[in-house]
């Protein structure tokens, strides 16, 4: 089958011409007008290729057809040849098709209504195929580009690309039914049964926080907000750490301090280290003793730490992509918000993007995204010791909007010399999937870590504090 030769539409319509240019898009003409011959026959096979959309085909004549069966089937009226054509015809489309008589054609000539699902697979193979082409074509210009960029940023920008092409490949990621979400749901649920204590998601390393979150989901964008010296960072890395130790990869994105500081930071964390003596080369022997248990746990560990300058969102993404695909990423650590870089921008719709780019990311990968925040200054104005709201995340509301989970980091002995010392509490003020919450932790800051009870606490103290959080929670 073949198309008439004076058939009014260009052969590389809304196809990015200069890209492709000394290449031969690849199509095939006949599987395209198969596919809309046998809808015409046929329109209740448009259910069976869901997949299919108007932009998958190379011609714009066919796309419009496609485009014009598609409206017909989903109001429930007939999709014939006729059907077609007035269709086309009130939306002044018919003569870029080529008139009734191209219809016709098409749908006298189709080979067998049957085989539709087979030839819409034709059509979308070719179109992955064009979308590879414009792809390497532009990709190519960014290995040349002069604009200004850096290489990380072209990079990136050609990652994205690529993942934008695997994405368009993805034939399941169409809309789910409620039978089939209540389906998934109830396998969900039956697991769970099954495993009985298990978590959600990846524990925090904190029971009492794992117990109020159900552990960090996948797909979640997780904030930790704090003032300065609260512990945003020991909590991010306590994290980390929990799942790292656990076999599961990890990357860390730090934007205020190198690998070698933070790893410091991790080995004083697992061995409970004063960190001021392991620096300072004046530890003890049982201290030397942890270290070295310590160190070795984590070098067994999957947790990877980025530590260059100038992370951008599309950086980090990029490498996320890349680790998801060769390590299998489960959780990303990003340590902080308000120390990524910004350009050109209002700074509270710049830091917004970065928010919804990173939940979106959590989505794509399926896993949890931690992102560390500052909060306003004004927050703590007149040296006011009151516990943080989600007013007080700084310069964006968006960050509130996009986020799946809200912690807040309070040391109240930050402030008032009478608190007790090795107290802190987690605020847990937002949580899209369950309760809100606080978690009462200790605070040890000689090895800058959070524990469940302090070592300090005395048997009754820890009962109580037990009571507590089983009354809070």
């Amino acid at each position: 089958m073949s198309a008439p030769h004076d058939l009014p539409y260009d052969e590389l319509a809304d196809v990015n011409a200069q890209a492709l240019a000394g290449y031969l898009p690849p199509c095939n003409v006949n599987a395209e007008q198969s596919v809309l011959g046998g809808l015409m026959l046929q329109p209740e096979r448009l259910h069976d290729i869901p997949v299919l959309k108007s932009e998958h085909f190379h011609h714009e004549a066919h796309r419009l057809i496609f485009a014009a069966i598609s409206r017909l089937v989903v109001a429930c009226k007939p999709a014939d040849v006729i059907s077609v054509c007035a269709e086309l015809d009130l939306r002044g489309e018919l003569n870029a098709v080529g008139s009734l008589g191209y219809l016709g054609h098409i749908a006298e000539n189709v080979p067998s209504a049957a085989n539709i699902k087979r030839y819409a697979e034709i059509v979308f193979e070719h179109a992955l195929e064009r979308g590879l082409l414009i792809a390497a074509a532009e990709i190519s210009d960014l290995a040349v580009e002069r604009s200004g960029r850096t290489v990380a940023e072209r990079q990136a920008e050609a990652v994205r690309l690529l993942s934008g092409i695997a994405d368009a490949a993805a034939t399941d990621s169409g809309p789910t039914t409620m039978a089939e979400g209540v389906r998934r749901g109830t396998n969900e649920i039956m697991d769970r049964m099954d495993r009985g204590d298990a978590l959600g998601g990846l524990s925090t390393g904190l029971a009492g926080l794992d117990k109020l979150l159900d552990g960090l989901k996948p797909g979640d964008l997780i904030v930790i907000g704090g003032r300065p010296s609260m512990g945003k960072s020991a909590l991010g890395l306590g994290f980390a750490i929990a799942a790292g130790l656990n076999g599961q990869t990890v990357s860390y994105n730090s934007l205020e301090m190198q690998a070698s500081k933070l790893s410091k930071r991790a080995v004083a964390f697992v061995g409970a280290i004063n960190l001021t003596r392991m620096k300072t080369g004046r530890m003890t022997p049982d201290e030397y003793t942890a270290y070295t248990v310590a160190a070795t746990k984590l070098s067994d560990a999957p947790i990877w730490i980025e530590d260059r300058s100038g992370q951008t969102l599309e950086r980090i993404a990029a490498e996320a992509r890349t680790m998801k695909r060769k390590r299998g990423l489960v959780m990303l650590v990003i340590d902080h918000l308000h120390l990524m870089p910004i350009k050109g921008e209002n700074r509270a719709q710049a830091l917004g993007r970065v928010s919804a780019g990173l939940k979106e990311l959590a989505m794509e990968l399926g896993i949890p995204v931690v992102l560390l925040a500052q909060l306003n200054r004004d927050s703590a104005k007149g040296g006011a010791v009151r516990r943080p709201t989600l007013p007080d995340l700084r310069d964006s509301g968006a960050i509130e909007q996009d986020a799946d989970v809200v912690i807040f980091v309070h040391r109240e002995e930050y402030y008032d010399p009478n608190a007790s010392v090795g107290e802190a509490e987690l605020i847990v003020a937002k949580h899209r999937d369950g309760e809100i919450g606080t978690v009462r932790v200790g605070w040890q800051a000689e090895c800058t870590r959070f524990i469940d009870t302090p070592p300090s606490w005395s048997l009754k103290q820890k009962a109580a504090a037990k009571r507590w959080q089983e009354e809070e929670l």
